[in-house]
């Protein structure tokens, strides 16, 4: 399965489509968020499924137990590759996530803490002087592992931490950059960096979508974090 998804990061069928146009004949691993799903609807996932890509749905549920047993219900439908849910719906939520999806090929990733986010950011949410986003992580990722999850999604500086205490869960990390430009995510890496800390998947938007060759840029950071060194 090829471990590297691009974040389509798009809000017209036009962008996605152009964007699509530029790569060979292939089967991609694609991410579509709420940004091009809310734009151009749910049937988009059909058609990309059909061209032969694999789809991470990136949702991020968030609610009562059975507005989220209904949302997995319907997204069945479209036989997506990937769901997530934010971890912090909470442990029945959670195990009936799990319940809803079983014998089905979903797999469902659960949310740890966003990558725009750091250490200042949890302590004013959650009232402590002392939360660091490495304790929130292994908390919430204790969650999914106890509800059978098949991975988290985390900062790629969290995938130790996570793979020392459950190491059967997986770990899909956004945040990877291939430069130090700035960005409103906080805790980001290099693919390289994220390869030896041990992530299973990258999740890659604008340094692929923005790059002056998407193609170039997609082969490069596939390459690194296959054979794990720059090229």
């Amino acid at each position: 399965m090829n471990k590297v998804f691009i974040a389509c990061d798009f809000n017209s069928r036009e962008q996605l489509t152009a964007f699509l146009a530029k790569f060979p004949p292939q089967p991609l691993a694609l991410k579509l968020g709420m940004e091009l799903i809310y734009a151009i609807g749910f049937e988009i996932i059909s058609e990309l499924k059909q061209q032969g890509h694999t789809i991470f749905l990136d949702l991020k549920l968030n609610d009562i137990p059975i507005t989220v047993e209904k949302a997995l219900t319907a997204l069945k439908h479209y036989q997506v590759d990937f769901v997530t849910i934010h971890l912090t719906s909470g442990q029945k939520t959670l195990q009936l996530a799990h319940r809803i999806v079983q014998n089905t090929n979903i797999k469902l990733l659960g949310v740890t803490v966003l990558t725009s986010l750091d250490n200042m950011d949890v302590q004013e949410m959650f009232l402590s002087s002392t939360l660091t986003t490495n304790e929130l992580v292994k908390n919430l990722a204790k969650m999914a592992a106890n509800n059978c999850f098949y991975g988290v999604i985390c900062a790629p500086s969290e995938v130790t931490v996570i793979k020392q205490h459950f190491p059967n869960l997986k770990t899909v990390t956004p945040g990877i950059q291939l430069t130090s430009d700035q960005t409103d995510q906080k805790r980001v890496a290099t693919p390289l960096t994220a390869k030896k800390l041990g992530a299973d998947y990258l999740v890659v938007g604008r340094a692929i979508t923005m790059a002056v060759d998407p193609v170039a840029a997609y082969q490069e950071i596939l390459t690194i974090f296959t054979k794990g060194a720059e090229i």
